[in-house]
């Protein structure tokens, strides 16, 4: 037993080991660039940093008659094998994080996505999340690959000339089947249908999602919502507070189709309102939707 405890102290011990810190060195080529990790400066390279924690990390070089190199430094990744981070950690061993600087270049690459937040590869390297704008890029042909959680992968091909370019991908959500599937197999949880709206306007389909929370007030008119005996709140309230949220801009979703996703979520509200007048959540978040109007 007492065998057994050793082993589990000591594998706790390097497992907690493997996840603290450790030192990087930062190089470059040529050297003598200035470095950045999350924005701080941390000098000329090779450059040492000391107590890094797992990351990610964004690694900055920049030179003079240079283009700035943009990577994404993950320790596991850099150091992939289980017992070397063990050792750089225990050891504090440097480990190295590289990059070769190239000529300026004076093409000017544009990385868009909906929704915002995916990661951008360039020609298979981490540079960033979008949205971004990568500077110095050598004008050709590059492959920019965009990758989400929940959401499908994205790429294409882009032909750089000396004035740049910009790229705007559509992620395709892993998650609207599922809550359509949802919809169709539970038409009386009103949650589904606010659910997949919300999905929809952040994945830029503003009149898909109007479409949606139109069906889950028809529901709630009927009286077919079902109400589940451990919620806090009646269903109707998220339905409520999600059209409040639209109307408000506290979403970042695609301007196109915008406007017409927040007049109908404006004309939805009257409508509860004058269905039922006596609903102080519907008429106090219809107030909140008019006065934030009064302010536009």
């Amino acid at each position: 037993m007492a065998e057994l405890l050793v082993v589990v102290i000591a594998a706790e011990g390097a497992w907690l080991a493997v996840r603290g810190p450790v030192n990087v060195r930062l190089e470059s080529n040529p050297p003598a660039a200035s470095a950045y990790v999350d924005g701080a400066y941390v000098g000329q390279t090779p450059a040492t940093v000391d107590g890094l924690g797992p990351g990610p990390h964004l690694v900055v070089f920049e030179r003079r008659g240079f283009a700035p190199s943009r990577g994404v430094l993950h320790v596991d990744r850099l150091v992939p094998a289980f017992l070397d981070r063990l050792r750089a950690r225990i050891l504090r061993r440097r480990v190295v994080y590289s990059a070769d600087l190239k000529q300026s270049a004076s093409a000017v690459l544009v990385v868009g996505s909906t929704p915002d937040g995916a990661e951008v590869f360039l020609d298979g390297r981490l540079v960033g999340t979008t949205p971004l704008r990568l500077e110095g890029v050598e004008p050709g042909v590059h492959m920019v690959r965009l990758l989400k959680t929940d959401y499908a992968p994205a790429e294409a091909e882009v032909v750089l000339g000396e004035g740049g370019a910009s790229v705007d991908l559509a992620l395709a959500s892993l998650k609207l089947g599922a809550l359509e599937r949802r919809i169709r197999e539970h038409p009386e949880n009103l949650h589904n249908y606010v659910d997949y709206a919300h999905l929809l306007v952040v994945s830029g389909k503003p009149s898909e999602a109007a479409g949606v929370l139109r069906e889950g007030f028809t529901v709630l008119k009927e009286g077919l919502v079902r109400v589940n005996a451990d919620e806090d709140q009646k269903p109707e309230a998220r339905l409520y507070a999600e059209c409040d949220k639209i109307y408000r801009l506290q979403y970042k979703y695609p301007a196109a189709g915008g406007k017409e996703l927040r007049a109908a979520v404006l004309e939805m509200m009257r409508q509860a309102h004058q269905a039922n007048p006596g609903d102080r959540n519907a008429s106090g978040t219809l107030d909140r939707m008019l006065k934030h109007g009064e302010t536009q």
